[in-house]
């Protein structure tokens, strides 16, 4: 199921949408980014792990649920890689651990380019 925001429909999305990717190119992507992010919060333990990660992908989908843009449909797990980031970021502010900011900064820098996909347009600032 997809996430069709403000939909019937679209609230079993919310549970189910992560799960599913356009292709195995969107997939791969995710991957790369998921699993160094997802390492670093596995490493603080198996209880963090699955809180962060449900969070985020209920967050998410809820989020998208809400304030998406009407007749879209929305799937893939790039909500809970920005959930990752963000958890780690402020983990590694908050900790004063340079490794989970540092990594967490590299890999947030290279996958940022991807935020452009999950802003509105309305959001996005073009020189």
């Amino acid at each position: 199921m997809t996430i069709t925001p403000r939909t019937t429909q679209g609230l079993l999305g919310i549970l189910c949408s992560s799960f599913l990717h356009l292709d195995w190119q969107h997939l791969l992507v995710n991957l790369i980014f998921l699993f160094p992010l997802g390492w670093l919060v596995i490493l603080g333990g198996t209880e963090q792990f699955l809180i962060v990660t449900i969070f985020t992908a209920l967050f998410r989908g809820l989020a998208v649920w809400l304030i998406g843009k009407d007749r879209t449909t929305h799937i893939g797990i790039s909500g809970v890689v920005f959930g990752y980031l963000g958890f780690l970021l402020t983990r590694g502010y908050f900790a004063r651990d340079s490794i989970y900011f540092g990594v967490s900064a590299i890999v947030g820098g290279l996958y940022g380019r991807y935020l452009q996909g999950i802003l509105p347009k309305k959001l996005l600032f073009y020189g």
